[in-house]
């Protein structure tokens, strides 16, 4: 049940949401809490921001639902603006009731659709019971609100803080393990369909990645994919290992103490890159796929080339066993490689 009180994604506000990601994942449905998710509690008019994402969605073929615990009054006025918008009030969330009948009259499947809110004892919990991909946002507060208004948020942040702290940080974990894409190894990732939906920096793991444990040489074929990788994007290898001289003309980042991102960040800031336009591929949950996640990047898990490893890295396999039931599904670009191994 905790599990059920934590989103897949934590975000500061709804313009912070990858959508275009989304999209490209094939996520159809977009469903939007309404009070301090796209306007201050009891406010009636949402910001020209969230209009200009709710037309974004619309025009690239997706659908866009509120629903909201409010009484019609409140969101009436939004499909006066955007009559495109499927707009639900009363719905009684956490209660999954009304959303099973509105998912049914629209022919929903729960495994493309997104839900997004500030609460998660109401809008998180509600979307993973039904199988959602869930956000959560911070609560939306204008100066010009009155202050016991902002108490209820800041009182929501706190409770959410106070579950994150404890048995929260569990499930965050569970999260943070989990790839875009599960694949044998580094030939079959479909980096074709990963440079035509616009990835601009491609993150490898050396050890067991691209070449076996304590070898000195890229397998290669992974020699030969990172050289035609090089022509259309910019290509980087963060190792956790010790210095070596590979044979390679890529740039390596020795001992970059992943899963802490701080020297590769560093690097992807000098070159321009955003972490959205970053792909992470590793064998390891615990180093290479967290590390990726905490940089926003597209991360993809390949199997170690060979057994062999050391001490440390079988100590995070340990970790990741105890861990495997908290991974949850999380969008493929591909279309591919998004089933767990």
């Amino acid at each position: 049940m905790l599990s059920k009180l934590f989103p897949v994604e934590h975000v500061k506000s709804i313009e912070d949401v990858d959508y275009d990601r989304l999209l490209k994942s094939g996520f159809e449905n977009f469903f939007f809490d309404y009070d301090f998710t796209l306007a201050p509690w009891g406010e009636l008019h949402v910001r020209k921001e969230a209009e200009e994402i709710f037309k974004y969605l619309l025009e690239n073929g997706a659908r866009v639902f509120i629903v909201t615990n409010a009484k019609k009054n409140r969101v009436d006025h939004l499909k006066e603006r955007i009559p495109e918008l499927v707009v639900y009030w009363s719905v009684g969330k956490p209660s999954i009731k009304k959303l099973k009948e509105i998912m049914k009259e629209w022919s929903i499947d729960a495994k493309r659709s997104v839900i997004i809110g500030d609460l998660f004892l109401t809008d998180v919990l509600a979307g993973n019971r039904l199988g959602m991909y869930t956000i959560m946002v911070q609560p939306l507060l204008w100066k010009t609100i009155r202050i016991y208004k902002k108490f209820v948020a800041f009182l929501s942040m706190i409770l959410y803080g106070i579950f994150f702290f404890t048995v929260g940080w569990i499930f965050r974990m569970g999260s943070l393990m989990s790839p875009n894409e599960w694949r044998k190894s580094v030939r079959d990732v479909n980096f074709d369909e990963l440079l035509k939906n616009g990835f601009k920096a491609f993150v490898f793991d050396f050890d067991n990645t691209l070449a076996p444990w304590r070898n000195d040489y890229i397998l290669e074929e992974n020699k030969k994919i990172l050289n035609k990788l090089r022509e259309s994007a910019y290509v980087l290898i963060a190792s956790n290992g010790r210095p070596r001289n590979v044979d390679t003309d890529v740039e390596i980042i020795w001992r970059s103490r992943k899963p802490i991102a701080r020297k590769v960040k560093r690097k992807l800031r000098k070159m321009g890159i955003d972490g959205k336009r970053v792909v992470v591929i590793g064998d390891q949950l615990l180093t290479d796929v967290i590390f990726g996640n905490l940089i926003g990047a597209y991360t993809i898990k390949v199997e170690p080339i060979k057994k062999e490893e050391a001490l440390i890295t079988k100590l995070n396999r340990l970790i990741e066993r105890l861990f495997s039931k908290l991974i949850v599904s999380k969008p493929s670009i591909t279309g591919e490689g998004n089933g767990r191994r």
